[in-house]
Formats: C-alpha cells, structure tokens, sequence
C-alpha cells in the first residue's frame, strides 16, 4: 500500500473514533488528525528502518553513534503523543488526565523528604548545642 493510502487509513481512523462528536470539533481538529495520520505513518516507517539497521551506527574507527533514523523516531513520537493530547483536549473524551495525579504524588513525597531531612537537621542542632 502507498504512502498516501496508508496516511488516509489513519486518518479515517481518527474520524472513526471520534464519529459522535460535535461537528465544530471535528472541523477545529480535522487538521490536527492529518497530521497525526501522517506521523504515525512516518513512525511505522522508521520502526522497520530501524529494526533493519538498528538504533546504533558505528564509524569505521568504531565509534558509535545513536543513527539519525533513531533520534528522528524519537522526536516524531514525542510530537505524536502531544498532537494526541491536543486532539484530546480538542475533542473532550471527558476523562481526567493522569498526570494531575503524578503531579500530586511527586509534590507529597517531595514534601515527606523535605520535612524529614528538615526534622533531622533540627533534631542535630538540638544534641549538637545541648
């Protein structure tokens, strides 16, 4: 299958699940799924690159390096999972988003360290001046 077939699946794909949703929505993110749709091509595209050549280049000297279709990879997926949140947002699937609760998690045990490394200078002032 071509490219531009493939980029036309995904996007129907998007269309497909968000089929209920308000119109206005659906137009305001219509963009935002092509693009998706073409990215997540792109991905697929450089996951069978690097399952063939790898993640790692080596030099002639052997040196190694990590291969330009690696860090591209990289980069696309993490501009694929934010244009996904952005669809999300844009859509309103109505569910919470996990990182409030991670945020939240990560402030309290911050707040646990910092009191009890704040406890245990005090209590060493305290024997140290007694």
């Amino acid at each position: 299958m071509n490219e531009d077939r493939l980029i036309e699946r995904e996007y129907r794909y998007f269309i497909d699940i968000y089929s209920g949703a308000d119109e206005t929505k659906l137009k305001i993110a219509n963009d935002l799924f092509w693009k998706a749709a073409f990215l997540k091509v792109q991905l697929y595209a450089l996951e069978d690159k690097i399952k063939r050549t790898g993640a790692v280049e080596y030099s002639n000297k052997g040196n190694s390096r990590v291969s330009l279709s690696y860090k591209t990879y990289l980069q696309s997926i993490s501009v694929y999972q934010s244009l996904l949140k952005t669809i999300d947002k844009i859509m309103g699937s109505g569910e919470e988003d996990d990182a409030d609760e991670f945020d939240d998690f990560i402030l309290k045990a911050a707040e646990t360290r910092w009191t009890t490394y704040w406890n245990i200078m005090k209590k060493s002032k305290v024997e140290t001046s007694s």
